[in-house]
């Protein structure tokens, strides 16, 4: 069974040691069902069923580890499991900026804080998604990699780049938050 503790976003984000453990366990089976489900597909099914493995080839794909790629690189992977991490943080920052009420969702105030504007809320959380995403990358070149060891055959290999060697196109795919700026020209 797919699961994240309290204690795998440590180093992923902040969550307050007396967080609302609900609105965190939502996060992450939002997560696991509308995120890490359809990116796998029936592949899925074989990662929740060896969640708990102690079998090298799945503990480097769920917890992390290392591979060698076509082109003889040693390739560092942090893992499904961590990137569901940062996929499930992502949401979570969202429903925790919202508690609901008998009069609708509202944003918690009080003397000493300022809640943060939904559009800054909602900046972080596609950060947090996209580099979560960009780690499933990761995963996904682990997969391709070892396409013949027999462990993965419920994965698309169709998808697989070249050799199981990511394509790098020398651009990030993960976007921090902030303002954007863009010259204006003036036409005569």
């Amino acid at each position: 069974m797919i699961a994240l503790l309290k204690s795998d976003f440590e180093h992923i984000g902040q969550v307050a040691k007396h967080c609302d453990q609900r609105k965190l366990d939502i996060a992450i089976q939002e997560a696991i069902v509308f995120d890490l489900r359809p990116i796998f597909c029936d592949f899925f099914y074989d990662l929740q069923n060896n969640w708990g493995s102690v079998e090298k080839i799945w503990t480097s794909l769920i917890e992390g580890g290392e591979y060698i790629n076509c082109k003889e690189n040693t390739i560092n992977i942090l893992g499904v499991k961590k990137a569901l991490t940062y996929l499930a943080y992502s949401r979570y920052v969202i429903i925790n900026s919202f508690d609901d009420t008998p009069n609708g969702q509202v944003t918690k105030t009080n003397q000493f804080s300022i809640p943060k504007p939904l559009a800054e809320i909602q900046s972080y959380a596609t950060k947090y998604k996209n580099m979560g995403l960009t780690l499933i990358d990761d995963a996904k070149g682990y997969i391709c990699n070892n396409s013949d060891s027999g462990e993965f055959d419920n994965y698309d290999f169709t998808t697989c780049v070249d050799c199981g060697c990511s394509e790098c196109k020398g651009t990030t795919q993960s976007r921090s938050f902030g303002l954007r700026g863009t010259n204006i020209e003036k036409k005569i």
